[in-house]
């Protein structure tokens, strides 16, 4: 597994200890972000918005956690300065 997913899953499990799965989204350019993730926690499928919307996670420490993520993914080796660096992964514990 390379640095930023490792990176990814520790953010996000920060705010969703008990995960069994991950299903991650990424699209990050040098001035933009764009992220989403699906959750299986106890055998159900959330996604991230679903979540803040049902009061399970806050939007302001979503949006924190998502705006860390890009800003360490443009600091890692992998990243291209002027394209848009495209992240899909999943993980399974």
């Amino acid at each position: 597994m390379n640095e930023i997913k490792e990176y990814i899953i520790a953010q996000v499990g920060k705010m969703v200890p008990e995960f069994e799965k991950l299903e991650f989204r990424a699209s990050i350019s040098d001035t933009s972000r764009s992220s989403e993730f699906f959750i299986t926690t106890a055998g159900e499928r959330l996604q991230c918005y679903e979540m803040v919307d049902n009061g399970l996670l806050s939007d302001e420490k979503l949006d924190e956690t998502f705006a860390a993520i890009a800003d360490y993914w443009r600091k890692c080796a992998d990243y291209k300065k002027g394209q848009i660096n495209k992240l899909n992964f999943i993980y399974e514990r």
